[in-house]
């Protein structure tokens, strides 16, 4: 894989959409599981360096110019650290980022698990396009997508398989997954607590052509636990997880911690 960030000054390439463009067009052999570290080196990253300090997850660190940089990450989980790499390696290459001080771009977990911004809030709005960048830099559309077509329905074990074969997070990969299947829609994932069977049943049965696939099933106190939900776009408007499971978490899960995602194709 040769590249350099001369073949980048396109059209696009003020966008994650159009750089991740332009990397594919100028790359055309590469490969799953996206090389990022290799990637990121060929396009002026002059080393990846670990660093730990309280709510940092990651950095960059540039010139004015940015004809080069480091990028900073904590010693965290392999998948997670391939994302990492990718966000800063967004803020680098798209040029209307703004560091927070001279030359250094300071980056918490809550930035990367930015989906979206208030138009006013421009570090919130550069968040969200490093974390766009290194989700479609991770996992490209073009690659992604045939093997999506190899199963003909949603699948919750598919989606992990994915995951591991991309070498990217669940959640990650759930993001994707439910943006380029082609149905609509809802992972849910929680940590420290189970839905109940009998919970699951009265939302498939309350919500018009709501499916559950597979049937979520707990096993221990502190499991990681993944639920699949199948909706109709009629049926979506009214299914209210997000709110459900935010009363969930009030009555009953005081001493745990839960999570839902909606997403959407």
């Amino acid at each position: 894989m040769a590249l350099s960030r001369m073949e980048l000054d396109g059209k696009g390439a003020g966008s994650p959409e159009g750089l991740v463009t332009l990397i594919l067009k100028a790359a055309p052999g590469l490969t799953v599981p996206i090389p990022i570290e290799g990637l990121a080196r060929q396009l002026d990253i002059e080393d990846i360096q670990e660093f730990e300090a309280d709510g940092f997850e990651g950095g960059l660190i540039t010139d004015m110019a940015r004809s080069r940089g480091l990028i900073l990450t904590r010693n965290s989980h392999p998948f997670r650290r391939r994302f990492t790499i990718g966000h800063e390696l967004g803020h680098f290459l798209i040029p209307t980022h703004m560091p927070d001080a001279a030359g250094r771009f300071l980056c918490s977990r809550e930035d990367m698990r930015l989906l979206s911004a208030l138009e006013n809030d421009r570090r919130g709005r550069m968040e969200v396009e490093a974390n766009r960048f290194s989700s479609l830099i991770l996992m490209p559309p073009p690659l992604l997508r045939p093997y999506l077509k190899q199963r003909r329905d949603p699948d919750l074990g598919h989606m992990a398989q994915l995951a591991a074969k991309f070498e990217v997070s669940r959640q990650a990969m759930a993001n994707a997954y439910a943006q380029y299947q082609g149905e609509i829609l809802a992972f849910v994932f929680t940590k420290g607590y189970c839905f109940p069977t009998s919970t699951l049943n009265f939302r498939s049965s309350r919500s018009e052509g709501v499916k559950l696939c597979p049937r979520a099933r707990c096993s221990s106190a502190t499991a990681h636990e993944t639920a699949l939900l199948r909706t109709s776009v009629r049926a979506f408007p009214k299914f209210g997880l997000m709110s459900r499971a935010e009363s969930l978490h009030h009555s009953s899960m005081s001493k745990s911690l839960a999570s839902a995602m909606i997403l959407q194709s």
